[in-house]
């Protein structure tokens, strides 16, 4: 079994649809002889994360995505043989909070200016950079830095600050504990922040060349995982209470938090607005000498983004048929096992095949009960739907199977021996509507 590594920027709570994907062995979707491993980069940065999955460095090889904001990409080195691509957005709103001790509520980003300082996570975060945006291009010395998890403890000592943080549900514990501590600007409610890719599901290009199963499993499941934790279902809570060790009203008004901002998607897909939103806003947060402009923003798009847009469509496109009932079709060109039509013509066509060589062996009355059986075989296919290769092969290999019985219940010398062959073709039958069922 070959060991695949996610790098993820932090152990974060709005990385729940990853987590919840994982904690169900990623809905069947992915090849069996892949294993993958979720780990944190070292330092706990975006910047970190990307440079674990591009650089190659020693003890990184397994390491074949990164969930983390990919607009670091824009300034960082080239590397001619590992080149990014960027999969799936996973959270298309700014997924960070501005928190205090009883100062009222602001409206903007720069009513946060009118702090002394700022508290957010090291450089090369996305809390960073939202930090740099709100004391400007000189306020560099009010920003207080911490690793992820110390926000809310260096607010308490920190006198006239906000903190930033994308940990809704550390906060919500302490709002349940605390009434004087309180959320004072959602940041994705910003006209500067809304709708702006902040988390993605990045790879290579090598990758997804090798892996092109693996790519296409793991983009189904993150998309089924989107849906179903924006939903907040029961079991979706269960879980994260779990893996966070924390009350289901913790996890429950944490949610809440994160879907009034639409925190996570419905569509996974990178739309482009929100790629130049998160560019845009990067830049912002930057030296004048490093910014850079639109042209750039769109050729990186054109370049690490626009090439894998249908890898990201077709997990939609599928997802979409699974939840109103029926397998949609593949992307590109359509097979014949996805048309009904050809379908029963192909089937038929094989039945008449197999019966004319029944009937050369056997005679008139073994093709009749041939083709009478395989009319019930294409039947049953209809009114199961069957469209996946696998569960057809199964079909008709079952009809296959009844061949032999079929002969044996016709010609058989022992009554007791055709009375068998019978009820073994009954049973196959039986089987076969079960198994599809049970399989689909």
């Amino acid at each position: 079994m070959e060991k695949i590594q996610i790098v993820e920027m932090a152990n974060h709570f709005l990385y729940l649809p990853l987590y919840y994907a994982q904690h169900h062995k990623f809905f069947g979707y992915l090849p069996p002889q892949y294993d993958l491993e979720i780990i944190q980069a070292q330092p706990s940065t975006d910047r970190a994360a990307l440079r674990m999955l591009l650089n190659g460095e020693y003890g990184t090889e397994n390491i074949k995505f990164a969930v983390c904001d990919p607009v670091p990409l824009l300034t960082m080195p080239a590397q001619s043989d590992r080149k990014p691509a960027l999969l799936a957005s996973l959270i298309t709103n700014s997924a960070i909070w501005a928190f205090d001790k009883d100062s009222p509520a602001v409206r903007t980003i720069a009513d946060l200016g009118n702090f002394e300082n700022v508290i957010s996570f090291g450089q090369g975060s996305t809390t960073y950079a939202i930090a740099r945006r709100i004391t400007g291009p000189h306020g560099a010395e009010r920003i207080i830095s911490v690793n992820p998890g110390e926000e809310f403890l260096a607010l308490r000592e920190v006198t006239n600050a906000i903190a930033l943080s994308p940990d809704i549900l550390k906060a919500s514990q302490i709002a349940s504990l605390d009434e004087h501590f309180k959320i004072i600007l959602p940041i994705g409610s910003t006209k500067e922040y809304n709708n702006v890719m902040v988390t993605a599901l990045i790879s290579r290009q090598d990758v997804i060349s090798a892996h092109p199963d693996l790519i296409q499993g793991l983009l189904r499941a993150l998309q089924r995982s989107s849906i179903i934790v924006r939903c907040g279902f029961d079991d979706v809570i269960e879980f994260a209470a779990k893996r966070f060790n924390q009350g289901k009203s913790q996890v429950s008004a944490a949610l809440d938090a994160a879907n009034r901002t639409l925190v996570f998607p419905v569509n996974i897909a990178v739309q482009k607005h929100q790629w130049e939103s998160a560019c845009e806003a990067y830049y912002e947060s930057l030296p004048d000498n490093l910014r850079g402009d639109s042209k750039s923003i769109n050729d990186a798009y054109d370049r690490v983004v626009m090439p894998f847009l249908g890898l990201a469509q077709e997990a939609i496109r599928f997802e979409l048929g699974q939840m109103i009932g029926r397998p949609m079709p593949q992307a590109g060109k359509r097979k014949w096992y996805n048309e009904p039509q050809l379908q029963v013509v192909v089937g038929i066509a094989l039945g008449m095949i197999v019966g004319s060589f029944v009937y050369w062996l056997a005679g008139l009355l073994l093709l009749l009960a041939s083709i009478s059986l395989l009319a019930t075989t294409v039947a049953i296919g209809r009114a199961l739907e069957i469209k996946r290769p696998s569960l057809l092969a199964l079909h008709y290999g079952l009809y296959l199977l009844t061949l032999p019985l079929i002969w044996y219940a016709l010609e058989g010398t022992n009554e007791g021996g055709r009375y068998t062959a019978a009820s073994l073709i009954a049973a196959l039958y039986i089987a076969d509507v079960v198994l599809v069922k049970v399989k689909r």
